[in-house]
């Protein structure tokens, strides 16, 4: 079930980009996606290296200006998203020698999920800032989503806050 929910996900994304992308950078317009393969890396423990992918990464304009977008889909609260999230943007860099802005969307409603900016310190000092963006799909309204012309994201309709109120 994972699997075919992380590529029902997948395939919402690419094909409702621009609503997504509305709901973390409502100025941003999508341009065209981007090669979601990143290079091949040997996880701790595994002999044999395994191929990374992002869920979607897009080029937006802003303000007359290029962007590199990062969205990440995640069906539960994963304590460990934002070093992943991290981990992804070092490689976009490495691979588009350029910044994205790294977005994630929380599908479910699944504890506590944790919020940008991710921080390290070493006693006093900051050593560490990654800001990210991140929306939870279970904290949207139901009535409200119903409501918009936009109809990209009804598919997401059952996991808002407030469905059992509309039956």
């Amino acid at each position: 079930m994972g699997k075919a929910w992380d590529s029902i996900s997948k395939r919402l994304s690419q094909h409702s980009v621009q609503a997504i992308l509305d709901r973390f950078v409502p100025e941003a317009t999508f341009v065209r996606f981007l090669p979601v393969g990143l290079e091949p890396i040997t996880k701790r423990g595994k002999k044999k290296e395994e191929a990374q992918q992002v869920d979607t990464l897009i080029v937006a304009q802003i303000d007359g200006e290029e962007v590199l977008i990062l969205i990440e889909l995640q069906t539960r609260n994963d304590y460990e998203m934002p070093w992943r999230l991290l981990e992804y943007t070092r490689r976009v860099v490495k691979k588009y020698h350029k910044w994205p802005l790294t977005c994630v969307l929380y599908l479910l409603v699944d504890g506590q999920v944790p919020l940008p900016p991710l921080i390290g310190r070493a006693g006093p000092y900051a050593v560490l800032d990654f800001d990210y963006r991140s929306k939870e799909v279970g904290k949207w309204d139901a009535q409200k989503l119903l409501v918009q012309e936009d109809i990209d994201l009804l598919p997401l309709l059952p996991l808002c806050d407030g469905v059992e109120r509309l039956l």
